[in-house]
C-alpha cells in the first residue's frame, strides 16, 4: 500500500507526464503515435486533436485511457464520448474504458477516485463524470445533440471524444462546436476517413487543429513484421487487403494507409455508406429473402445471404461445393430460417441453373434469376443486375449490415450510363473487376438477388455529394470500363 506522500508524488507525475501516468496506472505500454495523442490532449497543448487512422491502430484503447486520466487530473471535469452508433459506444470505447478503470483500481487504491461505473457512465460526483452518448436508431441525432448541449462543467473543463468521426451526424458535430466555445474545452476526434466531406474531414483542413496520421508503416507489428502487441494490425493484413482490393483502391487507402478516399464518381455505393451500415442497428421486419450466388470450383465462392427488410441476418460462404452439395445447403437454410421457396432467388446462369432445377424437382418452387436478362424497368436499367444494384444503393442508406469485410465489396462496384441504350444504367462486368485485381463480388451479387422484383424508384436524387458539392452521378456519362 502506498503512503499518502507517495500517492501525491504519483499524482504530480501524472500531471507532468501523462504518458507515464497511463502506463503506470493501467499497466500498459503505449507506442509512438499513442504517446503523441496523449500529450496533445492531456498536456492541454491543443484545443482540438484530430486523428486519421488505419485499421486496428489501438485508437480506442488510447482514447479510453485518455478519458480516465483526464478525469483524475481534473476534478469537477466532464468527459463526453460519442460515436455513430450505440453499439460502437458501448461495446468498443466503453468496454475499453471499463477494463482500464478496473486495472487502475487494482493498481493503486489510494489513487482511485472511486465513484459509480455503469455501462456508459462513470460518475464521481454530480459535476464530475464521463458519459457515452450516441444514436440508438435513425433520426435521433438531433435529440442526442440537444442532450449534449445540456452538460456544463463548473470548472469549464470538458473533454469531448469522438470515435469513428466520419460516421457521426452533423447535428452532433454542431453541438460539439457549441461546447467548444469554453476556453478550457477540448476535442479528440479519431477514426478512419471514409468521406472527403463533413465535419470530421474538415478538421484535417483547418488551421489550429493538431493533426495525427497513423498508417500501417507506423504500427509496431508492421515495423517488426511480427506480433509485438496483440490487437494491433497484423503483418498479414496489408498483404491481404492488397490482394483483395488492390493498392489503388479506396479500401486499401482508408484501411491500410489511413488516407482520404479518392474521388470515384463512378462508384455505385460510397464506402462511407457501407461503414455507416456496419454501425447501424435496425429491427428485422417483413418477409425473409434468401439470395444464392452459385459457384462450383475455382476461386469463386457460393454465397447464401438472408435479408429481412433493412437488416442482413446472415451470410455464409462456401468454396468448392458440388451442385448437389449446394442444393442441400439451400434446403437446410430454408428450413432453419423458415424461408418460403418463393422468397428464394438463385442466379441460374451456368452452374446455378442445375441448383435451381434440382430444387424445383424436390418440390421447392424457388426463383431462378438470370441477372443478365432485361430489367423490369427496361427504360432505366440495362439488365436485372443493374436494377437490383440501384435498389441496394437506396436501401443501404438506412440498412443494418454485419461488420464483415466481405460487405466492402459493395464499395468496389462501378457503373456508367450507356449512350447507345437510351442512357440506361449498367454495372461494370465481373471480368473487368478481375482485371482490376479484385475478387469476384459474390457477396454483393447474393445481396442483390434479394432485391429481385423490388422495382426501385428510377434514379432518386443522391443524398451524398462530392467534395465540391456536386451530386455523386456528376460526369458519369463519359465513364468507360
Amino acid at each position: 500500500m502506498l503512503t499518502e506522500t507517495e500517492a501525491i508524488k504519483i499524482k504530480e507525475g501524472i500531471d507532468e507526464n501523462p504518458v507515464w501516468g497511463i502506463e503506470y496506472l493501467f499497466q500498459c505500454e503505449l507506442w509512438e503515435k499513442q504517446r503523441e495523442i496523449v500529450n496533445s490532449v492531456l498536456l492541454a497543448k491543443n484545443k482540438k486533436t484530430a486523428v486519421r487512422s488505419c485499421h486496428d491502430s489501438g485508437k480506442s484503447f488510447d482514447s479510453a485511457r485518455i478519458a480516465l486520466l483526464y478525469l483524475i487530473a481534473n476534478p469537477d471535469s466532464i468527459v463526453i464520448t460519442t460515436a455513430p452508433g450505440w453499439t460502437q459506444v458501448k461495446e468498443i470505447l466503453w468496454r475499453e474504458l471499463g477494463s482500464a478503470y478496473h486495472k487502475m483500481e487494482d493498481r493503486d487504491p489510494l489513487l482511485t477516485v472511486g465513484g459509480s461505473l455503469s455501462t456508459t457512465k462513470l460518475e464521481l460526483s454530480d459535476n464530475w463524470f464521463a458519459i457515452g452518448l450516441a444514436t440508438r436508431k435513425e433520426g435521433e441525432a438531433t435529440e442526442v445533440a440537444e442532450r449534449m448541449l445540456g452538460f456544463h462543467s463548473p470548472t469549464g473543463k470538458v473533454l469531448i471524444i469522438v470515435d469513428e468521426g466520419s460516421g457521426v451526424k452533423e447535428p452532433i458535430w454542431n453541438a460539439i462546436d457549441g461546447l467548444l466555445t469554453s476556453d478550457l474545452a477540448q476535442l479528440l476526434a479519431i477514426g478512419n476517413v471514409y468521406r472527403t466531406a463533413g465535419s470530421f474531414a474538415k478538421l484535417f483542413k483547418t488551421k489550429g487543429v493538431y493533426k495525427v496520421h497513423i498508417q500501417d508503416a507506423d504500427i509496431p507489428n508492421i515495423k517488426e513484421n511480427r506480433i509485438i502487441t496483440p490487437g494491433l494490425m497484423s503483418p498479414s493484413y496489408p498483404v491481404e487487403m492488397e490482394a483483395k482490393y488492390g493498392k489503388d483502391s479506396n479500401l486499401y487507402l482508408i484501411k491500410v494507409k489511413g488516407e482520404f478516399p479518392k474521388s470515384e464518381t463512378d462508384a455505385l455505393i460510397p464506402i462511407s455508406d457501407v461503414e455507416a451500415a456496419f454501425l447501424r442497428t435496425q429491427v428485422a421486419v417483413g418477409r425473409k429473402r434468401l439470395g444464392v450466388d452459385v459457384a462450383r470450383y475455382g476461386h469463386n465462392f457460393t454465397v447464401l445471404l438472408v435479408r429481412q427488410g433493412k437488416k442482413v441476418l446472415s451470410k455464409e460462404k462456401y468454396s468448392k461445393r458440388s451442385t448437389m452439395e449446394t442444393v442441400a445447403l439451400v434446403e437446410r437454410k430454408m428450413e432453419a430460417g423458415n424461408i418460403r421457396a418463393e422468397d428464394v432467388d438463385i442466379d441460374d446462369i451456368g452452374v446455378g441453373g442445375g441448383v435451381v432445377d434440382r430444387l424445383q424437382e424436390n418440390k421447392h418452387n424457388v426463383n431462378g434469376v438470370n441477372v443478365g436478362a432485361t430489367a423490369e424497368d427496361e427504360e432505366h436499367y440495362y439488365n436485372i443486375r443493374a436494377e437490383n444494384a440501384w435498389a441496394i444503393k437506396a436501401w443501404i442508406k438506412t440498412a443494418d449490415l454485419p461488420e464483415d469485410d466481405d460487405f466492402l465489396q459493395l464499395a468496389n462496384i462501378k457503373y456508367k450510363w450507356r449512350s447507345d441504350k437510351k442512357g440506361q444504367l449498367q454495372l461494370e462486368a465481373k471480368d473487368e473487376m478481375v482485371k482490376r485485381g479484385l475478387e469476384s463480388p459474390d457477396v454483393f451479387d447474393a445481396l442483390a438477388l434479394t432485391f429481385t422484383g423490388s422495382m426501385p424508384s428510377p434514379f432518386p436524387e443522391p443524398e451524398e455529394k462530392d467534395s465540391e458539392g456536386r451530386p455523386e452521378t456528376a460526369g458519369l456519362d463519359s465513364k468507360v470500363f
